[in-house]
């Protein structure tokens, strides 16, 4: 379920890499975005900052959360991303996610 890729004309949903670290620190750079996802923010984030972004997001092997890049087909640049949190097979829910880049 790791290796999943979503294709479309325009998108590509696929599993987050090291090399999208610099792509995720823009947008974790980003004000715009930043006031649509709120969180804990207590230092300027750097480029480690966005490649434990990636890293938690690529692994999915606690079975609580599944997170895929959103990328342009062409180019590969990364547009923004999509996740499923809060995963509970034994209650029946989740809780969907979303950003896109600036």
């Amino acid at each position: 379920m790791q290796n999943l890729e979503l294709t479309g004309p325009d998108l590509l949903l696929r599993p987050w890499r090291d090399t999208d670290a610099p792509a995720v620190l823009r947008a974790l750079r980003d004000a715009e975005i930043a006031q649509w996802n709120p969180g804990p923010v207590t230092v300027e984030p750097d480029l480690d900052t966005a490649r434990t972004w990636v890293e938690r997001r690529a692994d999915w092997s606690a079975g609580d959360h599944a997170s895929l890049a959103v990328t342009d087909p062409a180019t590969g640049a990364v547009l923004g991303s999509v996740s499923l949190h809060s995963v509970s097979p034994a209650l029946g829910n989740e809780s969907i996610g979303y950003r896109n880049a600036g």
